[in-house]
C-alpha cells in the first residue's frame, strides 16, 4: 500500500514462536461475539470450538489486516483450507464448518498491526449451527410521491423457512410481526424516510436468528431551505387579518461559471450516508470504476455526466483516472496542477489519507427526479490511514439544474502522524490552475468534531449578476418576483416559488416548490362534524360549532332526504354512497365548510325458500327443526344471525321469538317469519315459510303368528306385512334381510324365508317420499316337528320320510316287534320311502324309528306308513 523505505529489513525477519488461543462457544448460547488484536510478526491460530459438536458459522463484524504485506487464512475442523489468503477489510466475511471447530490463521510483518494501531480489531460472531436458518433478503422500498413527506417500506423475500418449527418477522419499531409458515414476500411499512429500520427473523432455535443490516431510504429529504428551491413551510393564517408574508429560498447561479461563490450552510438536513450504491473502493488509495451521474452537470464551462470518486475523500470528471492511483500525500495548498494528490481531484470534500480497506464504506446515489435530482457520494466511517482508531464521514452533494455543489464534513479528526494531519476542501478546474476553498479548509491542519458539522455551498457565477428568474404563482397567475411577497387568501390555498435556470447545455429549466397557507382553525368557525351510517341513511353529531346547514353535494336522485339542522339522512339507498357538508358561515372569510362522504349500511338480502318446510308424520303433534332450512335463506350471507317468529309484526320487532326453532312442535300447518339481522350493522329484514306435514305410510306383523324356520330348512315360511294407512298402488316396497335388500321382493308377502334373522319392510310413498320401516325377527328352532306318515304312491307328496332340515346322520327303523327293517347310518336327509333292508315294500302300518343327530343327539318317534 504504501512505500515505506525499511521495508526490505522487515520483510527479511524470520519469525520464530508459535501461540494458539481457543475459545469455546456455548450452542446454548446463541450467537457470540468475540474480539482479537492481532500483532505484529504474529503466526498465531484463533481456534472456536463448539461445547456441544455441532458445526460453526464465523462471520467477521469488523476488522482488518494490512493489506499487501499482513494475511489470515481460515482453516475448516480437518484443517483444510476455507478461504485462501486474504487481507484488508475483513468485514463482512463468513464462513461455515464441517465439524466442530473453526480458526484462523495470522501471517504478519513487523510494520503495522492490529497492536500498533494501524489496523482495525477483529470482532467476529459465532454461533452453532443447531438449525437450518431460514433464509430471506431484504430490500427497501422507496415512495418519494410526496416530496414533503417521503416514505419506504421494506420487503422480505423469504425464500426458505428453514427447519426451525415457529418463525416471526418483526422490525425494531414495534410493528405487529408476522408468522409465516411457507417462503413469500412479507411487506413492513410504510416509515418515515429518516428511520433506521432493522428487520428480525426469530425461531425457536436461538441459533437460527436472522437480522438485516440498516435498512434506510434514498428518497431526498423534504424540501428545506437548503433545496434547490423552497417556498417555505406550511402555515395557517388569521382570518381576522389575512396578511401572509411568503419567503422562499433557493440555490443562486451566476453568469461565469469560471467563479464560485462559497457560502457556509448551518441548519440544513443531509442525506444519509449510508445505503447508497457501492463502490469498487474496498482497497486503499484507489479510484472507481466510472459512475454515470444520470444527468447533465456544468462544471468550470465544461458539461459532464460521469464522474470516478477517489477513495481518499475526492471526486474527478477525468474519468480516465478510474481504476488508477489515488495519491495521498500532499502539503501544497489548491490550486496545484503538479502534486499528483492535488491536481488529479475536481471535488475535494476533506482530502487526506483515508483508507476504505481497514473500515468504512464510500457509496453514491442518485436521489429525486429530473430536473432537480442530486448526485450523492457518500464517505461514510472510514478509517484514517496509521490511525485507524479515527473514522472521517463526508458527503458531496452535485445538484441538477443549479449545478450547485454541496460539501458536507460530519467528522474529520487529524492524524498528526500521518502526512502531518493535512487535509483540504475545495473545488478545482479541470487545468488545475484555479481553485475555491472556503476560508481555513485549504491545505492546513484541522478538525470537524461530529457536535459541529461543517456544511458549504459551492455556487457557478456570482449572486450579483445572476443567471435565472424566480417567480411567485397563485394556481398559476404570476403575482411576484421577491423573495419575500405578501399574500391575502380567504380560504386553504396553495403558492407556487419557482426558479428558472439558464442551462450551460442550452436552453432553459424550471423548478417549483409549493406552500398551503390555510385558515387557522382556533380563529376560525368550525364545522367539523362526525357521521355515522346506519340502515336506512346516517346521523350525524356536530363536534364543532353550532348554527350551520347541512345539504347533499351532489344532490341524489334517488329519494334520499337529509334534515338540514341536524343532517340527519333517512329514505337512502342500501348501498349508496352520499356526500354531504356542513356550513358554518359559508359567505364569511372566517367561515368553515366541511365535506364527508358515507355509505349507507348494506341490506340484508334473505331468500324465500321455494317449498317451505314438509315433515312426515306418524301422529298428531309434529315435530319441526325451523334451522333446517338456513342454508337456503341466507344463500351467499355471512355474519347474519336469523330468529324464528309466529307472526311478521313479532319478527319486525323482536318480539317473543320462538325459544327452540331446532325442537318447534305444531299440530297444524303454519307460516313460520323468519327475521336476519347483520351481526355488524344491526339492518335486518324477514322472510317467510310453510311448515306441513304427510302421513307417513305404516305397516304392521300378526304377532300372534310365530315366525319359525327349522335349522337347515328346504321349506320356507311365509312373513306377510299388514298395510294400516296406504293402498299398495301409493307406495313402493322393498324387503331386507340383515339389512341388506332381498331382490325381487315388492308386496306385503314375503315367501321365501328359510332363515332365521331379522327381516324389515320399507314403505315409501310415491308422492311425498315420507317412508316407515317394520321389523319381525325369524327365529330358529332347536328341535323341529318329525313327519308322522308317509305315503309312497309316487304322487310327490309325502313319498319320502324328508328329515333334511334337523341334521341326521343316521336313521333306524323297527316293526311293531322290535324287529330292526331298515337302517342309515353315514348320513340321511329323505332316503327312505318305505322300504326294507333288502329294498322289499314294508306293509301298511305303524313303524318306530330312532334317528340320531350328527351332534350326537337321539330322537326316538313312530311313523305310520299308508299305501
Amino acid at each position: 500500500m504504501k512505500n515505506f523505505t525499511f521495508l526490505c529489513v522487515l520483510f527479511l525477519g524470520i519469525i520464530s514462536g508459535f501461540s494458539q488461543t481457543n475459545f469455546n462457544v456455548d450452542c446454548s448460547a446463541g450467537t457470540q461475539v468475540f474480539n482479537y488484536c492481532y500483532t505484529s510478526n504474529s503466526t498465531e491460530t484463533v481456534t472456536f470450538t463448539s461445547t456441544t459438536g455441532f458445526p460453526l458459522q464465523l462471520v467477521f463484524d469488523a476488522g482488518s489486516v494490512e493489506a499487501g504485506w499482513d494475511t489470515i487464512i481460515i482453516n475448516d475442523s480437518d484443517g483444510s483450507d476455507l478461504s485462501g489468503l486474504i487481507d484488508g477489510d475483513l468485514t463482512g466475511l463468513s464462513f461455515t464448518s464441517s465439524g466442530d471447530s473453526i480458526s484462523f490463521t495470522f501471517d504478519s510483518d513487523g510494520s503495522v498491526s492490529c497492536d500498533s494501531g494501524s489496523e482495525t480489531e477483529i470482532e467476529v460472531s459465532v454461533n452453532c449451527l443447531t438449525c437450518q436458518p431460514p433464509i430471506a433478503t431484504f430490500t427497501a422500498v422507496d415512495d418519494c410521491s410526496n416530496p414533503d413527506a417521503p416514505v419506504f417500506y421494506v420487503e422480505v423475500d423469504l425464500t426458505d423457512i428453514g427447519s426451525a418449527s415457529f418463525i416471526q418477522i418483526v422490525d425494531n419499531q414495534g410493528s405487529p410481526g408476522q408468522l409465516p409458515t411457507a417462503p413469500g414476500l412479507f411487506n413492513f411499512g410504510p416509515y418515515a424516510f429518516d428511520l433506521d429500520v432493522v428487520i428480525e427473523i426469530s425461531t425457536d432455535d436461538i441459533n437460527c436468528i436472522v437480522t438485516s443490516d440498516v435498512l434506510k431510504s434514498t428518497c431526498p429529504i423534504p424540501p428545506n431551505e437548503c433545496s434547490m428551491i423552497f417556498a417555505g413551510p406550511d402555515a395557517t393564517f388569521d382570518c381576522n387579518n389575512n396578511s401572509v408574508d411568503l419567503t422562499a429560498s433557493f440555490q443562486v447561479t451566476g453568469q461565469d461559471f469560471n467563479v464560485y461563490e462559497i457560502n457556509a450552510l448551518s441548519t440544513c438536513p443531509t442525506p444519509p450516508t449510508t445505503g447508497g450504491t457501492p463502490t469498487s473502493l474496498d482497497i486503499d488509495d484507489t479510484w472507481s470504476e466510472v459512475v454515470d451521474l444520470e444527468f447533465d452537470f456544468c462544471f468550470f464551462g465544461g458539461v459532464y455526466n460521469q464522474i470516478v470518486i477517489g477513495s481518499n475523500g475526492v471526486a474527478s470528471f477525468d474519468t480516465s483516472l478510474a481504476g488508477g492511483y489515488n495519491d495521498w500525500g500532499f502539503s501544497d495548498p489548491l490550486p496545484n496542477n503538479t502534486d499528483a494528490a492535488l491536481s488529479e481531484p475536481n471535488i475535494f470534500a476533506g482530502l487526506h489519507d483515508i483508507d476504505p480497506s481497514v473500515c468504512g464504506d464510500v457509496n453514491y446515489s442518485v436521489l429525486g427526479t429530473a430536473p432537480s435530482r442530486q448526485f450523492l457520494i457518500n464517505f461514510s466511517e472510514v478509517c484514517q490511514f496509521s490511525c485507524n482508531d479515527l473514522q472521517s464521514t463526508m458527503q458531496i452533494i452535485l445538484y441538477e439544474s443549479s449545478n450547485n455543489i454541496d460539501i458536507n464534513i460530519f467528522e474529520k479528526p487529524s492524524c498528526l502522524g500521518w502526512n502531518g494531519g493535512r487535509a483540504v476542501i475545495g473545488v478545482q478546474n479541470p487545468a488545475s490552475d484555479i481553485a475555491f476553498t472556503p476560508p481555513g479548509r485549504n491545505t492546513g491542519v484541522w478538525d470537524v468534531d461530529p457536535s459541529a458539522p461543517e456544511s458549504y455551498r459551492f455556487s457557478p457565477g456570482v449572486s450579483t449578476t445572476p443567471d435565472y428568474v424566480f417567480e411567485w404563482y397563485d394556481n398559476g397567475i404570476f403575482i411576484g418576483n421577491t423573495e419575500t411577497i405578501t399574500v391575502n387568501p380567504t380560504e386553504a390555498t396553495s403558492y407556487t416559488a419557482s426558479i428558472t435556470y439558464s442551462q450551460c447545455t442550452g436552453g432553459n429549466v424550471t423548478v417549483t416548490d409549493t406552500v398551503t397557507i390555510s385558515p387557522d382553525p382556533l380563529i376560525s368557525d368550525d364545522s367539523s362534524f362526525t357521521i355515522t351510517p346506519n340502515c336506512d341513511g346516517a346521523t350525524v353529531v356536530i363536534d364543532g360549532d353550532t348554527g350551520g346547514f347541512f345539504a347533499f353535494n351532489p344532490v341524489p336522485t334517488d329519494g334520499a332526504v337529509i334534515d338540514s339542522l341536524t343532517g340527519e339522512v333517512t329514505n337512502g339507498v342500501s348501498g349508496t354512497s352520499y356526500t354531504i357538508e356542513y356550513a358554518v358561515n359559508p359567505t364569511d372569510i372566517c367561515g368553515s365548510t366541511t365535506t364527508q362522504t358515507f355509505t349507507v349500511f348494506g341490506a340484508v338480502n334473505l331468500q324465500t325458500p321455494i317449498n317451505g318446510l314438509q315433515v312426515c308424520s306418524v301422529g298428531n303433534i309434529l315435530d319441526f327443526d325451523l334451522t333446517i332450512l338456513e342454508v337456503e335463506i341466507l344463500g351467499s350471507l355471512t355474519g347474519i344471525t336469523l330468529t324464528y317468529y309466529n307472526s311478521l309484526s313479532n319478527a319486525e320487532t323482536e318480539t317473543s321469538p320462538i325459544a327452540l326453532p331446532t325442537n318447534y312442535q305444531t299440530n297444524t300447518a303454519e307460516t313460520i317469519y323468519v327475521r336476519g339481522e347483520d351481526n355488524i350493522t344491526g339492518c335486518f329484514s324477514t322472510t317467510q315459510f310453510d311448515v306441513s306435514s304427510f302421513i307417513t305410510p305404516t305397516s304392521s306383523f300378526d304377532l300372534s303368528q310365530s315366525y319359525e324356520v327349522c335349522p337347515n330348512a328346504t321349506n320356507p315360511i311365509t312373513i306377510t306385512a299388514i298395510a294400516e294407512n296406504y293402498n299398495l298402488s301409493e307406495v313402493d316396497i322393498k324387503w331386507y334381510f340383515e339389512g341388506s335388500e332381498i331382490i325381487g321382493q315388492s308386496g306385503l308377502d314375503l315367501p321365501t324365508v328359510l332363515e332365521a334373522g331379522n327381516y324389515e319392510i320399507e314403505v315409501t310413498n310415491l308422492t311425498t317420499s315420507c317412508s316407515s320401516i317394520e321389523a319381525i325377527t325369524v327365529v330358529e328352532l332347536v328341535n323341529c316337528v318329525f313327519p308322522q306318515g308317509i305315503s309312497p304312491n309316487n304322487d310327490g307328496l309325502n313319498d319320502n320320510f324328508d328329515l333334511s332340515s334337523f341334521d341326521v346322520q343316521s336313521l333306524e327303523i323297527f316293526n311293531r316287534n322290535g324287529t330292526q327293517v331298515y337302517i342309515k347310518s353315514d348320513g340321511y336327509t329323505d332316503q327312505w320311502y318305505g322300504q326294507s333292508k333288502n329294498g322289499d315294500e314294508l306293509p301298511v302300518g305303524t313303524y318306530y324309528f330312532i334317528a340320531k343327530y350328527v351332534d350326537g343327539n337321539t330322537k326316538a318317534s313312530w311313523v305310520y306308513i299308508n299305501r
